[in-house]
């Protein structure tokens, strides 16, 4: 039986007494691989704020293998929307992925002294190899001393899921993860995100509702309010005959009509 990984249990949240989320109740099991959709100012980015413990609790609870949000936060591994960086800042690849082993460092040191006395000026032959690992399982191993500003953006962003994985997280939350990459960049993320979802499991925010529908076995539709629906339930999703699938027709077939 799948273990739970994520509960998020009557969940509100507001900004300036404006409510964006209403009583959200979400679990997430192991090796989902959760698509998380829904309209700009929905409340998608918030609710992600809130898993990675950005946004403080205002009301209802957050649990991370049924322990409290802050002691299994390291659990969780994040790649952001936004790639684009200085071109000219002179940074590799593996440079780049082995920041992903500070936050592992503070978790395994922080009961014996201060985990930053751990960090040097350079990296040390593990953490080098451990990179070189994360960037072989993005098939980014060969680009390991390229310049990061020299990279397109899709492998900028398998150079930010290595760098993710190199911390060895159980969940993967990406942000709009094809986010400015051509169609092809954009197969190549899923597939290796579908790859990573056997042994990792997957959340994905996105508005690229044709695409995360692919590969996503299901699907959370923010909108204040959450609807939720396991993808299983009508398999021909992959199969439509456009090979397009528009945000009507998925909340049609959510039960919540067209009227959103």
């Amino acid at each position: 039986m799948s273990q739970s990984l994520i509960k998020i249990e009557n969940l509100s949240y507001s900004y300036d007494n404006q409510k964006v989320l209403e009583n959200i109740n979400l679990e997430v099991m192991e090796r989902d691989f959760m698509a998380i959709i829904g309209p700009n100012g929905g409340g998608k980015s918030t609710l992600l704020k809130s898993i990675l413990g950005i946004n403080p609790l205002q009301q209802g609870t957050i649990k991370i293998f049924d322990k409290p949000l802050s002691k299994n936060l390291h659990k969780i591994g994040y790649v952001p929307q936004n790639t684009n960086i200085n071109t000219n800042f002179p940074i590799q690849a593996i440079e780049v992925v082995m920041m992903g082993h500070i936050h592992t460092l503070k978790e395994q040191h922080s009961s014996r002294k201060p985990w930053h006395k751990y960090l040097s000026i350079g990296y040390n032959e593990f953490e080098r190899s451990c990179a070189l690992a994360s960037l072989r399982q993005v098939g980014m191993e060969s680009f390991a001393y390229t310049k990061i500003g020299s990279l397109s953006g899709g492998q900028r962003q398998r150079v930010m899921i290595a760098r993710a994985l190199c911390a060895h997280p159980a969940i993967l939350l990406l942000d709009e993860p094809t986010a400015n990459i051509d169609v092809e960049g954009q197969k190549q993320i899923y597939d290796l995100l579908l790859k990573l979802n056997e042994f990792i499991t997957i959340m994905v925010v996105s508005h690229d509702i044709s695409v995360v529908l692919s590969y996503a076995t299901k699907v959370a539709h923010i909108n204040k309010i959450l609807t939720f629906h396991e993808l299983s339930h009508f398999t021909d999703v992959t199969r439509h005959p456009s090979g397009h699938f528009c945000e009507v027709e998925m909340l049609q077939r959510m039960g919540k009509g067209c009227g959103c």
